[in-house]
């Protein structure tokens, strides 16, 4: 058995490193039938680790354009390719992971549920509320499930913090702020991107303001609902596309203030303070651009660090720190392996879905208006 380091070392690589790899071994019979569309993040990211889950029959919707060497390298780690118009039809797979960009996740999450599949969204699902709900209404005509790739909530530190809130060790939240900046080029220089436009279904408000309204909600178990849908621009701050700020009124305090921002430098990181009755703690993450790393250091007490153990095999902790290596692929496996119990083992865990994803959508929409206006 791969220990937990070097299991994470594998699902980091992406298909282009898959010669390294040799064939994935396993000691049961595939039965997980899997299908994945996606040739930017479901191919480099969400591809390596659900092939690494064992009992995974993994089928990928090949591009007219992808090249028959890339084809090859799949075909011997394993993955069944097709093109897309068998994929849509064909009849093994049960669940379809739908890493495309919001633009056309309407479209071919309908044709997914034609088919009778279910379904796995990337989000943000859709350029809008109105799609996110369309997505959502086929999926109850067609009585399946859907999935959204919310997985902070599988993350070790947010996943600590849900209970820390929980157990009310430090009492009742009095603040929480949220910092996050993402590094990558802007959308003048590259207004085809969907993460940089905002009419293509992004923008820094769609594309990780959707996470933050998610993990939030979730930590808190709904109880700040009412405050997160009055999300307001802070008007002494000039926003756009490139730079948001949020904040939501509590009493006489900024009870939620969210920073958001994308620029060009090197490193990306994200940051939660959370100010209780009795401490204040953090959790902070950072990220070379471009570089195989992705770690998770969370600052608190003694009670803290043991909370977020619970949550992590294998990693050293002291009463002040906790780090967590390759943080994300950790979260995604996590939540992938929920999915494969939910879907094929009937394990009805709650799991992040398109009711939650049109809670996110509808605020992104009025923060998106509010951009426009300024």
């Amino acid at each position: 058995m791969l220990s937990i380091i070097n299991w994470r070392e594998s699902t980091r690589k992406t298909y282009f490193d898959i010669k390294d790899w040799g064939l994935k071994i396993s000691i049961s019979p595939k039965k997980y039938e899997i299908g994945l569309i996606g040739s930017n993040y479901g191919f480099q990211v969400l591809m390596p680790i659900l092939n690494s889950i064992d009992g995974v029959n993994l089928t990928f919707a090949a591009s007219n354009n992808m090249s028959l060497e890339n084809k090859k390298v799949l075909t011997k780690a394993g993955v069944n390719v097709v093109s897309q118009p068998e994929f849509f039809n064909y009849k093994n797979t049960k669940i379809v992971f739908v890493a495309v960009p919001p633009s056309s996740q309407l479209q071919i999450s309908n044709l997914v549920l034609e088919n009778k599949k279910n379904l796995y969204c990337e989000k943000p699902v859709g350029v809008n509320y109105i799609e996110t709900l369309r997505i959502n209404e086929l999926c109850k005509a067609q009585g399946k499930k859907a999935f959204v790739g919310f997985q902070f909530r599988f993350d070790p530190g947010i996943a600590a913090l849900k209970e820390l809130i929980e157990k009310k060790i430090l009492g009742e939240v009095n603040q929480i702020k949220v910092n996050w900046h993402t590094s990558g080029t802007s959308a003048k220089q590259d207004n085809l991107n969907w993460r940089n436009n905002i009419n293509l279904g992004g923008g820094v408000h769609r594309d990780f303001l959707c996470h933050v309204l998610d993990y939030l909600k979730w930590i808190t178990n709904n109880s700040i609902t009412q405050s997160l849908q009055h999300l307001v621009l802070d008007p002494k701050i000039k926003s756009s596309m490139y730079k948001l700020n949020t904040i939501s009124e509590h009493n006489e305090n900024s009870f939620i203030s969210i920073n958001i921002s994308r620029g060009l430098q090197s490193v990306s990181y994200w940051e939660i303070l959370l100010k209780f009755e009795k401490g204040e703690f953090s959790i902070n993450s950072t990220f070379p651009f471009l570089v195989n790393d992705y770690r998770t250091q969370i600052n608190g007490s003694k009670e803290f660090c043991l909370l977020a153990e619970e949550f992590i095999n294998g990693n050293e902790f002291s009463n002040k720190s906790l780090k967590q290596g390759f943080a994300r692929d950790y979260a995604l496996s996590t939540y992938f392996r929920s999915i494969i119990k939910n879907v094929f083992e009937g394990n009805l865990a709650k799991l992040p879905d398109l009711e939650d994803a049109k809670f996110t959508q509808l605020i992104s929409d009025q923060i998106q208006e509010q951009l426009i206006l300024i």
